[in-house]
């Protein structure tokens, strides 16, 4: 698997790229997805934290453990790094716009972010998550990763959002409001990172949900390992 360490995408020589990175950050017990990205050789992070909390970050110590995949869609040659540029421009204008502006929220279809890099949530969501972030970013600039109505619900989603109701109510106090959005969501399809991961390595998009489930559970016992 085209799976690669933080320090190798350090040493890229192109001075500009994107790749979508993944792992478990430091003091974490998730799985965490983001856009990785070189700005004139400068490495940056830029992914959805958490609720209210999209990050644009130079540093990556906290995400010594991460693995990068090479974004397929991208190859090599001068016009695709004049779109790799165009991109970037994009990344940070979005986050210039949305830093404390994108709510968190676990059900995802029909929330955007517009062609002018505002965030406008869809009716009946309460949010995105890291890995429709991700998504959502490159659909406003005509990326399509996944066909989203392929997405099916699974048991294991609901243990996941019963993991994140427990955490807030034994740790996470000041996210209370947070808990009756995740008993709503309960029952709706979730896109896991691992998934949106996956999707990114297909030289054919958008991926179906077949496809990413299958390629996800690869790249998260990879993680996990």
């Amino acid at each position: 698997m085209d799976v690669f360490s933080i320090n190798e995408y350090n040493k890229k020589t192109n001075p500009f790229d994107i790749s979508i990175t993944i792992g478990i950050p430091d003091q974490s017990p998730d799985i965490h997805a983001g856009i990785i990205f070189k700005d004139n050789s400068k490495t940056k992070f830029l992914h959805l934290a958490w609720d209210l909390d999209l990050r644009l970050e130079e540093d990556m110590d906290n995400y010594s453990k991460f693995k990068w995949v090479q974004f397929k869609y991208f190859f090599k040659g001068d016009i695709e790094d004049v779109r790799k540029r165009s991109a970037i421009r994009f990344f940070e204008m979005v986050f210039r716009k949305n830093g404390k502006k994108i709510p968190y929220g676990t059900f995802y279809k029909y929330s955007k972010i517009s062609r002018d890099g505002e965030f406008i949530l869809g009716k009946g969501e309460f949010g995105l998550t890291c890995a429709t972030f991700i998504i959502a970013i490159f659909e406003a600039i005509g990326i399509f990763l996944v066909d989203k109505s392929t997405w099916k619900y699974s048991s294991e989603d609901d243990v996941w959002r019963e993991n994140l109701i427990k955490l807030i109510e034994e740790k996470l106090h000041q996210y209370k409001h947070m808990l009756r959005i995740f008993e709503l969501e309960k029952g709706r399809p979730r896109f896991k990172p691992e998934q949106i991961v996956g999707a990114s390595m297909s030289k054919k998009i958008p991926t179906n949900y077949k496809y990413c489930k299958k390629k996800g559970k690869k790249i998260s016992k990879f993680i996990l390992a």
